[in-house]
């Protein structure tokens, strides 16, 4: 009777036991693992692209310089940080020449620079972007994308490894002088800095033309090893020229292209979507240029004129027509002889109204 008793005890026990720890468990939620947050796989498998650029000087408001730094903000954006920009400006890393070079070798993803160093590489192509006398800037900029952008693409882009994303005219190229050029016989005999790609029309004018870059032309103002300088008047403002050379000479000796530029294999290996936002920042850019030129030659020769000692000389008429006519001429005929594929480019300019 006992023993029974004591197993009835226990089996209550056990059955009180066993509904606590039921109604334990539906009071307690059993603790879950959230699951993990999920990507979706173009968002997890997305490469990071981060473009090394090498941009050159001019000022903040200088027209190449203000849509190179627009094209990396809208890429960037569009892309949604897939494309990452380290940027070097005001040629801290590197001077226009060695720009190209690096583009050329895979160094750097982004730069501007001009054709009119790389003769040696390109041949007939080398001044197509800075030629003298050659092109209205407004309907260059509205029309070069119909035929000339590719013909120069077509001609360099293997050769220098270039992929060409825009290369509008950016402003006209004048002359900075220690004694004032006040006419086309007042070119005679000096000593000019001049681009690789206006050898021979300094030539023309009975002067010298000396190679260097725009970077040393302070210098070589300063010192008296050149006695003239020709580059935009942005450049004489920014790199204040005008504390060593006091006479400017506005006579639109050449109409200058500064190209945004990538490595053609760089671009080409870009995914297609890239390339598109690439692309269409390009020309975005591009559109931008008309405005930003037409306001900044004014300014910049407002600022000129207002520069105390400094006299801005500005061509008349017939001035601009001598050298037109004549230079400009003799000019063409000679790189023709030179590079008859030349003509190329001069039937091009006709037929697309890019003003000649």
């Amino acid at each position: 009777m006992k023993r029974n008793g004591l197993n009835l005890a226990v089996n209550v026990i056990l059955i009180l036991s066993l509904l606590l720890i039921t109604l334990g468990c539906a009071q307690t939620p059993t603790p879950t693992t959230a699951p993990a947050a999920t990507q979706s796989p173009k968002a997890t498998q997305a490469k990071v692209y981060t473009l090394k650029v090498s941009s050159y000087g001019g000022g903040k408001n200088y027209p190449p310089t203000i849509i190179i730094e627009k094209f990396m903000e809208l890429v960037k954006e569009r892309s949604g940080g897939q494309i990452q920009f380290e940027h070097f400006p005001n040629s801290s890393l590197y001077d226009m020449p060695a720009t190209g070079r690096a583009i050329s070798s895979g160094i750097i993803q982004l730069g501007n620079t001009t054709t009119s160093y790389y003769e040696d590489k390109i041949g007939v192509f080398f001044n197509a972007m800075t030629p003298p006398f050659t092109y209205d800037w407004k309907r260059f900029n509205e029309n070069y994308r119909k035929t000339w952008l590719q013909w120069l693409q077509d001609g360099i882009g293997k050769t220098m490894n270039w992929k060409i994303l825009w290369a509008p005219k950016h402003d006209n190229t004048n002359t900075i002088s220690k004694k004032p050029i006040r006419n086309v016989a007042d070119f005679k005999g000096k000593l000019i800095r001049a681009a690789a790609s206006l050898t021979d029309m300094v030539k023309l004018l009975g002067a010298e033309p000396v190679i260097i870059s725009g970077a040393e032309t302070f210098d070589a103002l300063q010192r008296g090893t050149v006695d003239a300088a020709m580059l935009s008047n942005a450049n004489f403002i920014s790199a204040k020229m005008t504390d060593v050379a006091k006479y400017v000479t506005v006579a639109n000796l050449a109409v200058s292209s500064l190209a945004g530029i990538m490595p053609l294999d760089y671009y080409n290996e870009l995914p297609s979507d890239l390339r598109k936002i690439i692309d269409d920042a390009a020309l975005e850019v591009d559109k931008m240029m008309n405005p930003l030129v037409e306001t900044g030659i004014k300014r910049d020769l407002d600022t000129l004129r207002a520069t105390p000692g400094v006299e801005v000389i500005e061509f008349g008429r017939a001035e601009l027509d001598q050298l037109n006519q004549n230079v400009g001429t003799k000019y063409h005929e000679i790189i023709i002889k030179k590079y008859p594929k030349w003509a190329e480019l001069l039937e091009i300019v006709k037929k697309d109204n890019m003003g000649l």
